[in-house]
């Protein structure tokens, strides 16, 4: 039996990614949880309660929008964090670092900024939600890819220690391979994987996208918890396993 998560009568949260392969989902956990979705996005999203679409390379219209959300009578009780850049491949890495680090890191910015100049009480939950290319190297993962991610956990876990009127709780939810319910069938390449990651993992199974979404909704909650500046790795263990054993499972017959 699932445990379930609610919010209480009112409670929001605001989501930054909405229409993405994770903020899709995530949006659709947190309705069922009981919170209102407030979106901010390049594109508006169905899955939300109030949707804003708002250019993430713009600082200033971020920083309004968010200054706003802190000022309603209401106040979000998380915001969380699923954006993802897009640059185009034809630019040089260079100045494809600088453009996705913009976008990426404007967001937290902005909350940084209105968090410091809001003078209303209370306590506000942040939840960024991120690949362990933070945290594991991948050679078939473009290296800027690794740069931003350490980059937005940095910033994440430091908007915990800024001064603010409001008692903040800054966590990241760092996700390995999962596997995406929207699909009905997986290649080849992925349902090979899926099966290798099952033996190995300490529960026998591979997260799906939602599992990661409900421990999202979890950490919406991490105030009621004392739970502040940790990562939450969804993984079904496999980052606590030696690498002996994973060389000796991949080996293993099946």
């Amino acid at each position: 039996m699932k445990q379930s998560i609610s919010g209480s009568s009112g409670d929001s949260v605001v989501v930054y990614g909405s229409t993405g392969f994770v903020g899709r989902i995530v949006c659709h956990e947190a309705q069922n949880a009981g919170y209102s979705v407030i979106s901010l996005g390049r594109t508006k999203c169905r899955n939300s309660s109030e949707s804003i679409e708002i250019d993430y390379s713009s600082y200033n219209y971020l920083l309004e929008a968010t200054a706003d959300l802190l000022l309603r009578d209401n106040l979000p009780k998380a915001f969380i964090f699923c954006h993802r850049s897009r640059v185009s491949p034809q630019i040089c890495d260079a100045d494809a670092l600088l453009l996705s680090t913009i976008v990426e890191i404007n967001p937290y910015h902005a909350l940084k900024e209105a968090l410091i100049k809001t003078r209303r009480n209370g306590a506000l939950n942040i939840v960024t939600v991120t690949s362990n290319a933070a945290f594991r190297y991948a050679e078939d993962v473009h290296f800027n890819y690794h740069i931003i991610k350490h980059a937005q956990v940095a910033v994440s876990i430091g908007l915990s220690m800024i001064p603010s009127s409001l008692h903040v709780f800054s966590n990241v939810v760092s996700f390995g391979e999962i596997i995406n319910t929207e699909r009905k069938e997986h290649d080849l390449h992925h349902k090979r994987l899926f099966a290798w990651l099952s033996r190995c993992s300490l529960n026998k199974s591979v997260p799906s996208i939602n599992d990661l979404a409900r421990a999202v909704i979890t950490l919406c909650k991490a105030d009621s918890m004392g739970i502040c500046g940790q990562i939450l790795t969804v993984d079904s263990g496999l980052s606590c396993l030696t690498q002996e054993f994973l060389v000796r499972s991949l080996y293993a017959k099946s």
